[in-house]
């Protein structure tokens, strides 16, 4: 599976970059001027204007000067991008266990980055939780780790089809007993370790009418993830930051996902012709995001 493992990867990177150099550059160049309360010789001379492109070196920044700073939760321009240097990270990995074509490392090594991912979110996040955590890659470790093991999850399922074992029905009793079990939140926290990204697998390669023509013209998943997140900063700046979060939800999700359109057939999709084999530039299902 190497050769479908390299160009998934190159995928990732060739969908990944553009898309997030366009976000960027919008960001600080569009969105930054029209909404921030500083004079425009001063917030493009700040400090943390210029720190902004860092994104694009996947060191997450989320700031620019004197944006969304009006009494809101956060003024992060775009919090979702935390997520890129554990998933880049995660795919390298990846790739490099792709190349091992030993028995061994391909049946004991995953079971034991498995194994080791899950123990690691427990240990770090339930049993001892670290006073200071050590970053690697702007990242906490401990946290890392919690996204490591899911990761892993994700490729075990993958790797060894065990897809047919997948379920909403067994995910929503998951989550019913889970929810019967708050009063108890370390075992809660422990086994949303392994419900999570149950759940988030069931409910990503379940195949129902009602979601069967989502991805049929565009996908959308990774325009969303990069877009949501400026988008509902710039429509509680439009309706003040006490809106209600359905006026939020209902305002901002088609102009997210009319965004996410766009991204997909101007940015997206183009890089994608450059990747190397013969692959369509149509997204598969389980290797989306």
């Amino acid at each position: 599976r190497d050769p479908d493992l390299g160009r998934f990867v190159a995928r990732r990177a060739l969908r990944i970059m553009p898309g997030l150099t366009a976000t960027v550059v919008i960001a600080a160049l569009v969105i930054g001027p029209l909404f921030t309360t500083l004079p425009l010789r001063d917030y493009f001379a700040a400090g943390n204007f210029t720190e902004y492109f860092w994104n694009l070196a996947l060191a997450p920044a989320y700031h620019l000067p004197g944006v969304f700073e009006d009494g809101r939760a956060t003024s992060g321009v775009n919090g979702t991008l935390w997520s890129l240097p554990i998933e880049i990270a995660m795919y390298a990995l990846m790739l490099v266990y792709g190349r091992a074509q030993s028995r061994f490392c391909r049946r004991v090594l995953l079971p034991l980055a498995l194994a080791g991912g899950l123990f690691g979110s427990f240990w770090f996040i339930i049993v001892s939780p670290a006073q200071v955590e050590p970053v690697i890659w702007w990242n906490s470790v401990p946290f890392g780790l919690r996204f490591a093991g899911a990761f892993a999850f994700g490729v075990a399922v993958n790797l060894w089809a065990l897809e047919r074992f997948l379920s909403m029905q067994a995910s929503v009793l998951a989550f019913m007993a889970l929810g019967l079990l708050t009063p108890y939140p370390d075992v809660t926290e422990s086994l949303s370790l392994v419900v999570l990204p149950y759940a988030v697998l069931s409910f990503g390669l379940s195949r129902t009418p009602l979601l069967g023509w989502s991805g049929r013209y565009a996908d959308l998943s990774f325009g969303v993830y990069l877009w949501g997140c400026p988008i509902q900063q710039i429509v509680i700046s439009a309706f003040g930051p006490t809106m209600h979060p359905l006026l939020l939800l209902g305002t901002s999700l088609p102009l997210t996902l009319a965004a996410a359109y766009v991204s997909w057939h101007m940015i997206e999709s183009p890089a994608l012709r450059w990747k190397p084999g013969r692959a369509s530039p149509v997204a598969q299902p389980f290797l989306a995001r």
